[in-house]
């Protein structure tokens, strides 16, 4: 997918938990046809180290049993209670002690956590296992209705309908062909695509990437079967290469064909804008609100603070620099991201503030309050410079004497907040 090029140059925990779950059902897969002690214990630490990396891949937990299942055997001989019963009794013989090991390894990496969550409220810590702010359940059809929106325009601007339309005619033409196998990748999808799709409250397109590797298994097995198929189902006149090799020819050309024109019409132009201009990308509204617009990116925040180090009046041998940002609850320690940006130069303080950026009435009634309580009351005398996204207000009552002159300004991209510099001075 083009756009993983650009949640990977990012530090998410996705890509990585994505790969850490391939390499778990690559090494599943080979368990179930050759089991042994040393690869259950790999496939146990495999999951274990995925579901740490990423917390919302817990169900993945299950695709060992799922496995064992679907490819461990031949189905049932009959669908009688006595039949199902000796073919798991089967199962149970040939895989019972490897999924055992499974488990005994997801256990020991769950002790493990909370033996290091009781070492540190021991010592009057504050663990966290996982947050709560982006858990959010479908409440109601109107909700439903807005997330299979929000997916539609995942797939509409960053796959492309005549990919996804492909994708999706060459999983079915597989599935009449390895039903067992497909439906294995298909569970797989399911385990981590479930809590991202249902149990978030803002759905982004970051969370699906963790799927991707299910989903390039279905469309590349599509592939090579179809091709099979049309070689050797299509005839030709005859040819001075032989209606063999001509079978193959149009089989190969039909597929790199698809390939080619998708990549030349959609995913190049999109993978050189997320390495040359990523500003330039259209992404659908939340992950443009959390990339670009919205108040928990670094957008212009760097811009000012280059400037401050190339423009700004040292005091002392530092630049004095105070940075008053609005965020989010969902980045409420954005000045951890602030600090990567701050150089020797500048003797920076950050200060984030978190708002409810659906309340436009609320923002601007705290615009006058920041500005007295917050900016103001830390005002480092003869100067400073302050960095924020609180337009300064006409009139402050009860400040004290000072005068505040704009010395530089940016807007993040896609029409979001301008941030300032201002050179404020005590009177």
């Amino acid at each position: 997918m083009p756009h993983t090029v650009f949640f990977e140059r990012l530090a998410f925990a996705d890509p990585v938990a994505g790969a850490l779950g391939t390499l778990s059902v690559w090494q599943m897969l080979i368990l179930v046809d050759r089991p042994t002690l040393k690869r259950a214990l790999l496939v146990g630490v495999l999951i274990s180290a995925t579901i740490l990396t990423k917390l919302t891949a817990a169900l993945l937990a299950g695709s060992p049993l799922i496995a064992v299942m679907l490819l461990g055997g031949s189905a049932p001989e009959e669908r009688t209670v006595s039949a199902i019963r000796r073919w798991m009794a089967a199962l149970w013989r040939r895989y019972g002690w490897a999924l055992s090991l499974i488990a005994g390894v997801y256990a020991l990496s769950a002790l493990a956590i909370f033996a290091l969550v009781i070492a540190s409220l021991s010592r009057g810590g504050e663990p966290v296992l996982f947050t709560t702010h982006l858990i959010g359940t479908i409440t109601g059809s109107v909700d439903a209705i807005g997330r299979i929106i929000i997916y539609f325009t995942i797939v509409y601007w960053l796959v492309s309908i005549p990919l996804a339309a492909l994708g999706g005619w060459l999983a079915i033409v597989l599935f009449r062909a390895q039903r067992a196998k497909v439906l294995f990748v298909l569970g797989w999808l399911a385990l981590l695509w479930f809590p991202a799709m249902v149990l978030t409250r803002h759905p982004v397109a970051r969370y699906l990437t963790i799927g991707y590797p299910a989903l390039a298994v279905l469309f590349g097995g599509g592939l090579a079967h179809t091709t099979r198929l049309y070689r050797a189902r299509w005839t030709l006149a005859r040819s001075s290469a032989g209606p063999g090799a001509s079978r193959r020819l149009i089989g190969d050309g039909l597929v790199a064909g698809v390939l080619i024109v998708w990549a030349l019409v959609f995913a190049i132009q999109f993978a050189s804008r997320t390495v040359t201009a990523p500003e330039k990308l259209r992404l659908p509204n939340e992950d443009d609100y959390g990339m670009f617009r919205g108040p928990t990116n670094g957008w212009v925040v760097q811009d000012a603070l280059a400037f401050l180090d190339e423009h700004g009046q040292a005091l002392g041998g530092w630049v004095p620099v105070r940075a008053v940002l609005r965020t989010t609850s969902a980045a409420a320690d954005f000045c951890d991201l602030v600090a990567f940006y701050v150089t020797a130069r500048l003797d920076a303080r950050c200060t984030a503030i978190v708002t409810d950026e659906d309340n436009d009435a609320a923002l601007a009634a705290q615009e006058e309050g920041i500005w007295r309580e917050v900016i103001l009351a830390d005002l480092a005398c003869p100067f400073a410079y302050v960095i924020t996204d609180v337009s300064r207000p006409q009139t402050i009552p009860d400040a004290p004497p000072f005068a505040a002159a704009r010395v530089f300004e940016g807007q993040r991209p896609h029409g979001g907040a301008a941030i300032s510099v201002w050179r404020v001075a005590c009177e």
